[in-house]
């Protein structure tokens, strides 16, 4: 069911940065996932659900990249290539980091943004709400490996 209804909503969904191939993309690569037997789980995100699947190991997580570094949203060039902070014009942005750790109430982030970027602990409320936020842009993810 999962599967004809994202086949029947791609042509009504449109992303203000990508572009048509890109989009086909993302929704073939999340069809073939569930093709393929991958799960989607729709869970209530808190504490305790992050720190269960770290149990797993790390946590490729999909965040709202403007909340996750307190920055105004940017407006994008016609090229794409470049951006200028603008909170009037400007959209939010989406982001990935890897969640490798779990300790003195922080979670272990890694992000590969070369200006925001690097490893950092931050608070669960901080992380969670960046992960809710992602849905802004669309696309909010966290991918496990199960062992």
């Amino acid at each position: 069911m999962l599967i004809k209804n994202l086949e029947e909503r791609k042509e009504f969904i449109k992303h203000p940065r990508y572009d048509e191939n890109a989009f086909d993309l993302i929704f073939d690569g999340y069809i073939s996932f569930l093709r393929a037997d991958g799960t989607v789980k729709f869970p209530i995100i808190d504490e305790q659900y992050l720190l269960k699947l770290l149990e797993n190991g790390p946590i490729y997580a999909i965040v709202g990249f403007n909340f996750l570094n307190q920055i105004p949203k940017f407006k994008f060039s016609k090229n794409g290539t470049d951006s200028t902070a603008d909170p009037i014009e400007g959209s939010p942005g989406t982001h990935v980091v890897i969640i490798s750790g779990y300790k003195g109430g922080k979670f272990k982030i890694t992000d590969s943004d070369p200006k925001y970027g690097g490893q950092r602990w931050i608070t669960p409320g901080h992380l969670i709400g960046a992960i809710y936020l992602a849905e802004t842009d669309f696309d909010p993810l966290l991918i496990t490996l199960q062992r």
